[in-house]
């Protein structure tokens, strides 16, 4: 009976701990940057595509959810193609070849890196559930962090940093 009672004790006090391991990363704070490597062993850093709404997607090719998630964004392909998003897909603990055969019937029109981690973005991301999306936008400014997203809340959050970008833009061009 004791070790039943101290197994699950012992479980309450890691998970208690693991809390702030896991934790998601908060709107508004500056998306943390890094340098991979894509497929072709370019050097990619996050902040290249500052100035552009970008969908940071971290996964592998074997997660079912991260499966999924690719399905959702390549039929979003259009929308994200208008709205001049790029996709940034990490993948955690791949070889380059899993990763080439995983990319090869998917077709997207809007630009996209493929990019292998290192550990570094596992680390700075602190990437504990797969798949993770996260949506940066044009400063380089974190708006949504989290799990799998359904389709029309990534689209209903790209349409309005669109929107607010045409206001600030409105906004300065009535200042000067």
């Amino acid at each position: 009976m004791k070790k039943p009672l101290c197994l699950c004790l012992w479980l309450i006090v890691l998970i208690g701990f693991s809390g702030p391991a896991c934790a998601w990363l908060q709107s508004g704070e500056p998306a943390p940057d890094f340098e991979l490597s894509d497929l072709d062993g370019n050097k990619v850093r996050l902040s290249d595509f500052q100035g552009r709404i970008i969908l940071l997607q971290l996964g592998t090719t074997w997660c079912p959810d991260c499966l999924r998630q690719s399905r959702d964004l390549l039929e979003m392909d259009d929308f994200l193609f208008r709205h001049e998003a790029v996709v940034v897909k990490v993948f955690f603990q791949e070889n380059r070849g899993r990763v080439i055969r995983f990319m090869q019937d998917k077709n997207f029109t809007v630009s996209q890196a493929v990019l292998l981690d290192d550990g570094r973005v596992h680390r700075a991301y602190r990437v504990f559930p797969i798949p993770r999306l996260l949506i940066i936008d044009r400063r380089f400014r974190i708006v949504r962090d989290g799990l799998r997203p359904a389709t029309g809340e990534i689209q209903t959050l790209i349409a309005g940093l669109d929107q607010t970008v045409t206001a600030d833009s409105n906004a300065e061009e009535v200042e000067h």
